[in-house]
């Protein structure tokens, strides 16, 4: 089995933060795995210049692993696919929170909320880690607002998603 961070990803209220801080480090010192490091591969580094976070770009899903997500008929899951739609629409282009949620129609606590949901699906539901686009925060991102996040699709994640947004409209 891994580390404690491989099979646990939780909300915490905010009185219980430096508790379970303390819990996450001691299990990491116990497993041998840093605070710094990506969970699956503790050799790689997940920090960079600054304070700040990032999915090292997201990945380009297989072909049914997009489906399955278009596939998937909650309210969260269509939140996120509409607030992708907006980054597919810009490859290449950061988004902040704010500007994505406001172009897609939903509320940055709908997002955060719908973000939530469909990470726990990503990772029962497919093989992925990352997911099918970028996200990123902190100094590095931008200077002056650390700390919102930036979202954007790479031009291959674009087309990746655009196919399968039109696969799953040929078949409905």
């Amino acid at each position: 089995m891994g580390s404690f961070l491989d099979v646990c990803w939780m909300a915490v209220e905010p009185r219980y933060v430096l508790e379970v801080q303390s819990l996450l480090q001691s299990l990491r010192a116990r497993d041998g795995v840093h605070d710094n490091t990506h969970p699956s591969n503790p050799d790689r580094t997940q920090t960079f210049d600054g304070r700040g976070r990032n999915n090292y770009g997201g990945a380009v899903w297989t072909d049914d692993e997009y489906a399955a997500f278009m596939a998937a008929e909650q309210v969260s899951y269509r939140r996120v696919r509409d607030f992708a739609d907006v980054l597919a629409g810009s490859p290449g282009e950061q988004f902040t929170t704010t500007a994505a949620c406001e172009i897609a129609g939903i509320a940055p606590t709908q997002l955060g909320a719908a973000l939530g949901k469909f990470t726990t699906w990503m990772r029962i539901t497919t093989r992925q880690e990352h997911w099918p686009f970028a996200c990123t925060d902190g100094d590095k991102a931008d200077p002056n607002n650390p700390s919102e996040f930036r979202y954007g699709m790479s031009g291959e994640q674009a087309a990746a998603w655009w196919a399968a947004r039109k696969r799953t409209s040929e078949s409905e």
